[in-house]
């Protein structure tokens, strides 16, 4: 699939990974990451998702955008879709408005805001790395999978859908 219109995807599915965590440098001079399930539920809960500039597809989200939730990186629920909800609307974001984002996460300031409805957290969330060689969104070679979840956001076909949908 082209990105070139936004009629084209049934729906989107919206990325996160273990994000770092504001903290005093350790002696292995690593920053500490926190779960990215726990800032999924968080943004979920105020209905409030950040788009930043170089989100893929951002532009294509709006109201009524179709939105499926995954959980990437290391820890809990990671490679799981564990909501889904639709945009309510986007919103320009400023400088001056601070962060969407608990203070304790070290994440960008968006430059948009879409603001979430319908959200509903799935009783028996899906794994994607399971459901990938039936999923239209597979890359040809399935060892680089991760791929197709770069850049925050992916669009999914309607038969992806219902496959990831909980």
């Amino acid at each position: 699939m082209s990105e070139d219109t936004a009629d084209q995807y049934y729906g989107y599915m919206l990325v996160t990974v273990d994000p770092e965590l504001f903290d005093e440098v350790t002696d292995s001079d690593r920053a500490r990451t926190g779960d990215a399930y726990d800032l999924v539920k968080q943004r979920l809960r105020d209905k409030r998702w950040p788009l930043f500039r170089n989100t893929r597809l951002r532009t294509q989200l709006g109201p009524g955008s179709r939105l499926l939730f995954y959980v990437g990186g290391k820890k809990s629920m990671r490679w799981h879709v564990v909501a889904s909800g639709s945009v309510k609307r986007i919103e320009e974001w400023s400088f001056n408005r601070g962060p969407v984002d608990p203070v304790e996460y070290a994440t960008d300031l968006p430059s948009e805001v879409a603001h979430l409805e319908n959200v509903q957290f799935a009783s028996s969330p899906k794994c994607l790395k399971d459901l990938l060689p039936s999923l239209d969104l597979a890359p040809p070679n399935l060892k680089y999978w991760g791929v197709v979840l770069q850049g925050g956001c992916t669009g999914l076909s309607e038969a992806d859908w219902n496959l990831l949908t909980p």
